[in-house]
């Protein structure tokens, strides 16, 4: 516990100067994926694997596109989403941010020869700490609601796509920074 609460504090203590407009910003993301509706039976949790770039167009305000995938017992999930990312605060200590946009999913059946595509929206955020004058890493949640498809798999009707979260640590590097 003291040394988790020692990194914290090594963290908060970091400067943070590095949401400049202008900026690239290439993540790689891991961490937790969880379908809501259990499409697929037993596709609910999994090791979600993610990539990101990133464009800070103003100080607060940033565009992303994402791509998740994640193997559930049953299910290959799969999210492509664009959206925008909202930075508040003083950015002494770190970068908080609310994050929004449009999700486009697809979900893929193992034991079925299904697929299933669909739309939604997501809301979430993080807050990233500045590692190194390039290098960011820190928490990032996420919510789906997705437009629910429904379909017969293995001679059941179910929901094949559904609402979905992630809880994942997001490491990011920063290209174009004024040095």
């Amino acid at each position: 516990m003291k040394l988790i609460l020692s990194a914290l504090l090594v963290l908060l203590s970091l400067g943070a100067n590095a949401l400049e407009p202008r900026t690239l910003r290439v993540a790689a993301l891991a961490g937790q994926t969880g379908l809501f509706g259990d499409p697929g039976s037993n596709g609910a949790n999994a090791l979600g694997l993610a990539g990101a770039v990133g464009f800070q167009i103003t100080e607060p305000l940033a565009l992303e596109l994402r791509y998740l995938g994640s193997n559930h017992t049953e299910v290959s999930h799969r999210d492509l989403s664009v959206g925008a990312e909202y930075a508040f605060g003083d950015f002494e200590s770190g970068y908080p941010h609310l994050a929004v946009g449009m999700s486009f999913l697809a979900n893929d059946f193992r034991n079925a020869s299904i697929s299933a595509s669909a739309a939604g929206i997501y809301v979430g955020g993080g807050l990233d700490f500045e590692l190194a004058r390039h290098l960011q890493i820190g928490p990032d949640i996420r919510f789906v609601k997705a437009f629910n498809t429904h379909g017969r798999v293995n001679n059941v009707d179910q929901t094949t796509i559904g609402d979905n979260y992630s809880v994942m640590i997001r490491l990011s590097y920063l290209i174009g920074l004024d040095d």
